[in-house]
């Protein structure tokens, strides 16, 4: 029945769905159209946009509603007024919906070419991303509910069950065909049909509760296809119904070559027959072999190829095969439908090669429907490994190491003799080369002791310099962390102007003397280092700052007294001192140091000659 009266060519039907008495028909590119019974136009639902969509799902429910799975998202349609679903819903982006199921809980499924979403009663979308880790596929074809409220999913990786929270794949890796499935029915005789563009499969909800468990390894699937009767195996997967279940329990099925119609009752009632097992050929490093039950085979074979065929006339596309070399294989080859074996550089030894063909749906545990036949193959040991080879070899390995062993004790008497003249002179050498050892090595120790003292202490005034005060410092702090530390720096007052006026040596005169003071002010007891330029550095243990000022207080008026008779006898010399002791955030060599180094400006900033803390 025509859709558009008026148009050359009529609109093409991808989607239906039927509520009540009212057929609603989803187009390629013209909406969506709602006929009555008479087939006529009741409305026609035009979708946003400048082009219309591509309708691929529909669902009619008992309220009016139509919900309307199209290219660009989803739209609910309900007393004239259209709701659109799409990305900023939650929607995957770029997803075109092919899928809608209402299940027996009120939530709506659906599917599309980039994952799957649900929306429940109170219009809360979840959203299953493409190829997540809890949904291994990418396009959903299809929805079928279970009354114990599992969700069947037709997707591009085989056939999924939700469980509750879990979903479980059936794929090829569990016996499927054929990963792409488009549509589920349930035949109500404990079967789901499954359709695919490889045929259609039946599947015994028996095998999939044991796959799931897993009690079977693999699921036993019954092939439908053009072998069969039907008009191709290339079922419709881009309509929606693309397959129906009859009031009478047929099934239709929509394929590239017509309608195919399947009666359930039927399939499978054919008795199943074991297929006999052929050896076509037997070709032995590109030579062809004359047929028999066994082969006796050199021992530079390099490659074995044997052919074999599943005597399987009825349907021979059906024929899946597996073999097995007994000897060499630790289990069994799944050969599919490959209809050769092949081995390369085989061992020495006897092997038993046994070549098993099966006719879907395939049960490998079923060993009465196993066809079998067995070949034998003896690669032969070759002359260097066989008993006789290996006695004359191991006679002749015994004479060699013999005259080996005569040889060698021989060659160690000339040679032990050679030895001892050698070991007096060597022994002699040894003593004189000893001597010179130990006098280098004395020389040596020497020498790095006073690069040890030289690296760590400063040369003009021989007070430890700034690394060995560093790690004197870090030392004091972590030995004994409860004990009171004072941290004082010494800064000789005006010395650029003593440098300037009395010339360096001068200079480094006061340094020394200064330095010769601190050491004899303090005594041996305390730590005092050459800081850097004029400054020095004062490490007080046992002592807080009540009872460090006093002692750095007469080490100052100490210092004032010094003068320089020889070269100006009214020079005088002065120190300022900064002090800081260990605490609340002065726990650390870095901190401690800076806070008598903030003293130290002050006490220069405010007249020089002090001590401050």
């Amino acid at each position: 029945m025509p859709l558009l009266a008026d148009a050359q060519r009529d609109a093409s039907v991808l989607a239906l769905a039927q509520r009540d008495q009212t057929l609603w028909v989803g187009t390629y590119n013209q909406g969506v159209f709602a006929l009555d019974s008479n087939g006529r136009i009741q409305q026609r639902v035009t979708l946003p946009g400048l082009v219309q969509p591509l309708v691929r799902a529909l669902l009619a429910e008992a309220d009016g509603t139509v919900w309307i799975g199209c290219a660009d998202g989803l739209y609910r349609y309900r007393h004239g007024s259209l709701r659109h679903y799409g990305t900023l819903d939650g929607l995957p982006p770029a997803a075109a919906v092919h899928a809608l199921y209402r299940d027996q809980a009120g939530v709506l499924w659906i599917g599309t070419s980039n994952g799957m979403a649900s929306l429940d009663a109170a219009q809360k979308l979840r959203v299953w991303p493409a190829n997540a880790a809890d949904f291994p596929a990418r396009y959903v074809f299809d929805f079928l509910g279970d009354a114990n409220g599992d969700l069947w999913i037709a997707t591009d990786h085989g056939l999924l069950r939700r469980r509750g929270l879990s979903i479980q794949a059936f794929d090829h890796a569990r016996g499927l065909p054929r990963d792409k499935i488009f549509r589920i029915l349930d035949d109500g005789q404990n079967h789901l049909w499954l359709s695919s563009n490889q045929g259609v499969f039946r599947l015994d909800r028996n095998d999939l509760v044991g796959v799931a468990a897993g009690a079977r390894a693999q699921l036993a699937v019954h092939v439908v296809d053009h072998t069969d009767g039907m008009p191709s195996r290339q079922t419709n997967g881009a309509s929606s119904p693309s397959s129906w279940m009859t009031g009478q329990g047929q099934l239709l099925f929509a394929t590239s070559g017509g309608l195919a119609v399947i009666d359930p009752q039927r399939v499978g009632q054919q008795r199943l027959q074991t297929a006999p097992v052929a050896i076509e050929s037997v070709i032995v490093d590109g030579a062809q072999q004359q047929m028999r039950e066994r082969y006796q085979l050199p021992s530079e074979v390099e490659r074995i190829g044997v052919a074999y065929s599943g005597l399987g006339f009825r349907a021979p596309d059906k024929m899946r095969y597996r073999y097995r070399l007994e000897g060499f294989d630790a289990d069994w080859v799944d050969a599919d439908t490959r209809t050769e074996a092949v081995y390369t550089n085989l061992p020495p030894g006897s092997y038993r090669l046994r070549i098993q063909a099966m006719a879907l749906p395939l049960d490998w545990a079923d060993a009465a429907r196993i066809g079998e036949t067995v070949l034998t193959l003896e690669v032969a040991t070759p002359y260097w490994r066989r008993p006789w080879a290996l006695a004359l070899l191991a006679l002749a390995l015994i004479g060699l190491v013999v005259a080996l062993i005569s040889w060698r004790t021989a060659s160690y008497r000339r040679r032990q003799r050679q030895l001892d003249d050698e070991i007096a002179v060597r022994t002699q050498e040894l003593s004189e080369k000893n001597r010179a050892l130990e006098q280098a090595d004395a020389e040596r120790d020497a020498l790095l002791k006073r690069l040890a003292h030289q690296a760590t202490h400063d040369a003009l005034t021989g007070l430890p310099n700034r690394r060995a005060a560093d790690a004197h410092l870090q030392l004091a702090l972590r030995d004994d962390p409860a004990s009171p530390l004072t941290v004082a720096l010494v800064d000789i007052d005006h010395f650029k102007r003593i440098n300037d006026v009395y010339g360096h040596e001068v200079g480094d005169r006061v340094l020394r003397d200064v330095a010769w003071l601190l050491q004899l002010q303090l005594g041996e007891g305390q730590f005092i280092s050459r800081h850097g330029g004029e400054e020095f550095l004062i490490v007080l243990r046992g002592m807080g700052l009540s009872e460090a000022l006093p002692v750095l207080q007469a080490l100052r008026t100490r210092v004032a007294r010094l003068r320089l008779e020889d070269v100006d006898a009214e020079a005088t010399i002065t120190v300022s001192i900064g002090a800081a002791e260990r605490g609340p955030e002065q726990e650390t060599t870095h901190t401690l140091i800076a806070a008598a180094d903030r003293q130290l400006y002050r006490a220069k900033n405010t007249g020089r000659n002090r001590v401050l803390s």
